[in-house]
């Protein structure tokens, strides 16, 4: 699987990716004059909320207000194979639903991925087993508040509605049951239906049809975290 790069000029700025990538934004494709963060794959463009500071560095700075985040088409991820993944730091919250990636409606919402001080998180709406109901899923790595991260969220590692998450290009969870009620249609980066992340993320890439590798997690965090320091 080779890498790819955005069809934006960056001026030699990084971004990497899959080729196999369906939706990414990155924040060297935001223009600050629209609030249009382009999508570097596709044409599902993020559209900015106010409370949102762009840095030059490509990061954004959430201030914790709901309208503080990035909206773009809904798109639903469902039961077979998918990769969601993110690089944020923050002021975490303790036991929320995630709030860096979900669905902005209280409605049709089924999932939300996120980072919790007790680990990164994935909720999830689904009866598996004892009723309908949210679920939630920590990694096993307590997490720092202002500390860049890359989180991977990977779908269909044992089969549809089976997945592990990774933490900086590891794995951070065992395999668990990821089933939600309707697939887990997303629309919005920086926030869920009621709370938002407070502090900076950069970018988001997600593989519909793809479950990635443990080993190319691993290479692209690699690839991606001079960026960050980390």
């Amino acid at each position: 699987m080779s890498y790819r790069t955005g069809p934006q000029p960056r001026s030699g700025k990084s971004f990497t990716c899959y080729s196999t990538c369906t939706f990414a934004l990155d924040g060297f494709d935001y223009s600050p004059g629209t609030g249009v963060l382009a999508d570097a794959i596709g044409t599902n463009n993020g559209t900015s909320g106010s409370g949102l500071t762009y840095n030059d560095a490509g990061y954004f700075t959430v201030d914790g207000n709901q309208t503080s985040r990035f909206a773009y088409t809904s798109f639903t991820p469902g039961a077979g194979s998918w990769t969601m993944s993110a690089w944020a730091r923050g002021t975490l919250p303790s036991g929320t639903y995630g709030r860096l990636i979900s669905n902005s409606s209280g409605g049709p919402v089924t999932s939300a991925f996120g980072l919790n001080t007790s680990g990164m998180s994935y909720h999830h709406y689904a009866d598996i087993g004892s009723g309908a109901t949210w679920n939630a899923t920590y990694g096993n790595t307590n997490l720092s508040d202002n500390t860049w991260y890359h989180c991977v969220w990977a779908n269909g590692t044992g089969g549809n509605n089976t997945m592990i998450m990774y933490l900086n290009g590891a794995a951070d969870s065992s395999e668990f049951t990821s089933t939600t009620s309707n697939g887990g249609p997303i629309n919005v980066w920086g926030s869920n239906w009621s709370s938002t992340f407070v502090g900076d993320m950069a970018c988001m890439q997600y593989y519909h049809g793809t479950t990635l590798s443990a080993a190319q997690i691993l290479k692209m965090y690699n690839a991606q975290r001079k960026r960050f320091g980390t």
